[in-house]
């Protein structure tokens, strides 16, 4: 039997009264996967423990009898010095590290195609020193990961047919930076011709069965059969904006529905100081100064005031301070510090990349606050569109 020898059939030994529980447990485990037939795990028993080797790794992966009980109750290992849970998007032992991929093109949509590594071939390369393998996902990776998903689409079934990014480091460097410099091979190098694009996938992310009927639950309550009579509106260049917006994610997103705002810039300006030409309460210098105003923070600033009302700044502060994205319920705060987010995607200066967002595909919390400022700056547009383009 290979599961008794490992999946190779090389590391035999004989079994003991004493290993004949966990291997029991193990292979019951493996069948139930469906890894016993596969042959990439190599393990034997020895000491009441399972010891797993990996390619190009110095150490062994021991699993004690705890750890495959965890398994089995569908939870995370614990207490294993070098193994590393990404639990969303992968795993590192010792000098080997997995993760989750998936290949995406912006015309082409086929059931399940992004997930799967398209080709019979694995994709091997190398950066300095370190080996990079491209493929099907490993059994180690099924083993490790497919049991600790609440979602009942990451089944082990699925996981196999998963793509990852395998590395066999030899260098110092960190596991994130050669992710990084390897999807940037394949992006820039393997893809640039095929219009594919790979990225990292976090296994789990937007699969919550509780949003969804809460959704659904929104959807049903919207009123179709009544007749409303809407404003019509002046220009739709603005409502061109909004409606690309709607239809992009992340900071494309966020981007789009600012630039709705800056379309109104001129519109805020003329409008204010045309306001104020006959205010008599209004002196001459102030007048020159409003109509000279420079700067687009300056503009952003009274463009948010005049659109919204007392309400609106107090229930989007008291959001902002929340969402911790402010720290004062300060509505100029808050203009500048939307600005400044702007600008943190915007720009990318070397000498100021303190402050510049860089993306970084495994900070869950960076897409958190791009959702919040989506959230804020969607309903600065909606109310400048109100208040500066309705007829």
């Amino acid at each position: 039997m290979s599961s008794l020898f490992g999946a190779d059939g090389l590391w035999a030994t004989p079994l003991s009264v004493k290993n004949m529980a966990i291997e029991s447990k193990f292979v019951e485990l493996l069948c139930e996967m469906g890894l016993d037939n596969r042959d990439d795990l190599n393990y034997k028993f020895k000491s009441n423990e399972v010891l797993i080797s990996l390619p190009h790794c110095s150490k062994l992966l021991v699993l004690t009898e705890n750890n495959v009980d965890e398994l089995n109750l569908s939870k995370m290992i614990t207490r294993n010095n070098n193994l590393v849970y990404y639990p969303t998007c992968g795993f590192s032992f010792d000098s080997y590290c997995e993760y989750f991929i998936n290949l995406k093109h912006p015309d082409f949509h086929f059931y399940n195609w992004d997930e799967r590594w398209p080709f019979q071939d694995k994709l091997s390369f190398k950066i300095g020193d370190d080996f990079i393998e491209c493929g099907d996902s490993s059994s180690l990776a099924v083993l490790l990961l497919s049991q600790i998903y609440i979602d009942p689409d990451i089944d082990p079934d699925r996981l196999k047919q998963l793509s990852t990014l395998k590395i066999f480091k030899n260098s110092t460097e960190n596991y994130m930076n050669i992710f990084f410099k390897s999807l940037y091979y394949l992006n820039s190098h393997y893809f640039v011709n095929t219009g594919v694009t790979a990225s990292l996938t976090h296994l789990g992310i937007d699969t919550d069965y509780d949003e969804f009927h809460k959704l659904n639950e929104k959807l049903e309550k919207l009123s179709l059969k009544r007749i409303r009579n809407h404003k019509n509106f002046m220009d739709t260049n603005p409502l061109n904006l909004y409606n690309y917006a709607c239809s992009l994610k992340g900071e494309n997103k966020f981007l789009t529905f600012y630039r709705v705002l800056e379309y109104f810039f001129d519109s805020y300006k003329n409008k204010t100081v045309n306001s104020k030409r006959y205010d008599q309460n209004i002196t001459d210098a102030e007048l020159i100064k409003l109509a000279s105003l420079k700067g687009e923070l300056e503009y952003l600033k009274g463009l948010l005031k005049i659109i919204t009302t007392n309400s609106v700044r107090n229930r989007l502060c008291k959001y902002a301070v929340r969402k911790k994205i402010t720290k004062s319920n300060n509505f100029d705060e808050l203009s500048t510090q939307l600005y400044s987010f702007r600008n943190s995607i915007v720009h990318a200066k070397e000498s100021q990349i303190e402050r510049t967002l860089i993306p970084d595909p495994f900070d869950i919390e960076r897409t958190n606050t791009i959702k919040n400022w989506i959230y804020i700056t969607r309903i600065f547009a909606d109310l400048a569109i109100s208040f500066y383009n309705k007829m």
